[in-house]
């Protein structure tokens, strides 16, 4: 996924955002542009409670005053605020977080 989504970044900037594009170039030699953290950090749910936290944390992500992306989660497209609250799936693979813990 990574690698699939840093390529979609880089052409739609390229094409779109040339400018903007250039504050992704890599300062490593084995690419060209840099979209990802190298080691993205990982922590392991143990706790109901943790997963809940980090979802919330998930959902609230494109609320942010940084993104500005979406008024409340639910409202944005991608997110999956709205399946976790309806379980309505317009992607056709989520699984709520109730089924993995």
């Amino acid at each position: 996924m990574l690698s699939y989504t840093a390529h979609q970044f880089k052409n739609k900037l390229k094409i779109h955002y040339p400018v903007q594009l250039k504050n992704n170039v890599s300062t490593q030699n084995d690419r060209i542009y840099h979209f990802w953290e190298r080691r993205p950090r990982t922590i392991e749910v143990l706790s109901r409670k943790l997963a809940e936290q980090k979802l919330e944390q998930i959902h609230s992500n494109p609320c942010h005053e940084r993104w500005k992306l979406a008024l409340e989660p639910k409202k944005y497209y991608y997110s999956s605020a709205v399946f976790h609250e309806t379980e309505l799936d317009d992607f056709k693979f989520l699984t709520h977080v109730n089924e993995t813990l």
